[in-house]
């Protein structure tokens, strides 16, 4: 390895050099989060009573009523 990349045989911090430029993109429509409702992002929070009032409440506005004790 040391042969087809010799920087790669000195200790330390690598020096590759410049690195390439990266391409401009255009970006057509708006950016989004992908992520929709993040308490019910895997199998074990969907499983789970907690997170699911969580979802209820916090991201489709549900009143959740709890009885004083």
């Amino acid at each position: 390895m040391i042969v087809e990349i010799p920087a790669l045989g000195v200790e330390g911090l690598a020096d590759y050099g410049e690195l390439p430029k990266a391409k401009a993109v255009k970006v057509k429509g708006a950016i989004s989060y992908p992520i929709k409702d993040f308490y019910l992002t895997n199998p074990i929070a969907r499983a789970s009573a907690v997170m699911q009032r969580c979802s209820a409440e916090l991201l489709h506005g549900e009143e959740i009523l709890e009885a004083a004790e």
